[in-house]
């Protein structure tokens, strides 16, 4: 593994570290108030309670929560520096190929999800013993 890869690895472990507290604030938030859903379930999530009143409150409530904490300012970085670690890792998968095929997929990257995410994941388990970043 290299550094880009480690950069991409330690970002997105950040950030999913951070994004759990993110819901956890959601979790307690049901929790603390005891909500339920009409059919009985306990709501995963604010957006998830059934009660549009209720949900927009928690909704509301858990926003200023994570806002004043500074886990939502500290959520955004992780976000951003995630993104900048995953355009890093796209480019240097990307590398390996003819620039024809680059150019391509550079462009699809930008507009496609899906193609996005199997680039990364290819980028990411390259074998890179070999290889200078």
């Amino acid at each position: 593994m290299n550094h880009i890869q480690k950069t991409y690895m330690l970002a997105k472990a950040h950030f999913e570290a951070i994004d759990e507290q993110v819901a956890s604030v959601d979790i307690m938030y049901i929790a603390d108030k005891g909500i339920v859903n009409a059919d009985g379930s306990i709501p995963r999530a604010s957006w998830a309670i059934d009660d549009d009143a209720t949900c927009e409150l928690a909704m509301a409530e858990c926003t200023k929560i994570a806002t004043e904490s500074g886990l939502w300012d500290e959520h955004c970085r992780a976000r951003k520096l995630l993104r900048e670690a995953e355009t890093e890792l796209i480019k240097f998968g990307l590398s390996f190929l003819p620039r024809k095929d680059q150019e391509v997929l550079e462009r699809a990257v930008e507009n496609d999800l899906t193609c996005r995410t199997k680039v990364l994941d290819l980028a990411f388990r390259l074998d890179t013993k070999t290889v200078k970043a």
